[in-house]
């Protein structure tokens, strides 16, 4: 893209457009001499993902070891890599990307839902009582539910724990599973009866400055009444 020109610190060079792994319009961008901000003697390259994903990918310069991030991408030109990627050179031969894995804001899978609340985030610091809140989503024959979650703990945590809630509009009975990343799931049997009607745990699990994903899984729904054949079933809670 460059040739073979002399470069020096600050100097950017990218590439054309590419798509792998499902994912459309990425680029690279690399500082043969090291951005503004690395340490002397160091190229610098980064991974440009387009749209709201959430992407684990590895970066190397030549044959150099490769380095892994997981980063939620939520501006159009927004990228993500290292200022110390490699010693600099005078020539480079590649600099490849692969990518691990990509994760849409929802994923829904038979009952269970992940979402990535950092895209809606934006990757920002939290403090406690800070709140995200997921999109609208509908699994297992119930709709417009929505996950709350409080990155650093609703006021009412212990400390250093995240605190996740469902919300399920209408009035509903619903036994459901929530779990953080890679945690344990908690499970909970709470009666919905308001439109933002929350149910789940101030402490869910320790608190992390990152999170790859926040998931519940719907084990079982009941409406208030039920009717089969000539029998009618109430769910007076």
């Amino acid at each position: 893209a460059a040739g073979w020109g002399d470069f020096t610190k600050g100097y950017v060079i990218e590439s054309p457009r590419f798509d792998a792994a499902g994912l459309s319009g990425m680029r690279l961008r690399f500082f043969p001499k090291g951005h503004t901000e690395a340490r002397g003697n160091h190229c610098s390259a980064y991974l440009i993902v387009p749209g709201r994903r959430q992407v684990t990918f590895e970066l190397s310069v030549d044959d150099g070891a490769p380095r892994r991030e997981t980063h939620a991408f939520t501006r159009e030109a927004e990228d993500r890599g290292w200022h110390d990627m490699a010693p600099a050179k005078e020539t480079y031969r590649t600099v490849s990307a692969t990518v691990i894995g990509s994760v849409e804001e929802i994923q829904v899978s038979g009952r269970t839902v992940s979402w990535a609340p950092m895209l809606a985030a934006g990757w920002r610091d939290f403090r406690k009582g800070d709140k995200v809140e997921s999109p609208r989503f509908d699994v297992a024959g119930l709709s417009g539910m929505r996950l709350r979650f409080f990155p650093k703990g609703f006021k009412d945590a212990r400390e250093n724990h995240c605190s996740a809630y469902l919300v399920v509009p209408g009035r509903k009975q619903v036994t459901f599973e929530l779990s953080v990343d890679d945690s344990v799931p908690k499970r909970a049997t709470h009666a919905f009866t308001t439109a933002t009607d929350d149910n789940g745990w101030h402490n869910l699990a320790p608190a992390a400055e990152r999170y790859r994903k926040v998931s519940v899984k719907i084990v079982e729904s009941v409406e208030e009444i039920q009717v089969s054949g000539r029998t009618v079933s109430w769910a007076p809670m």
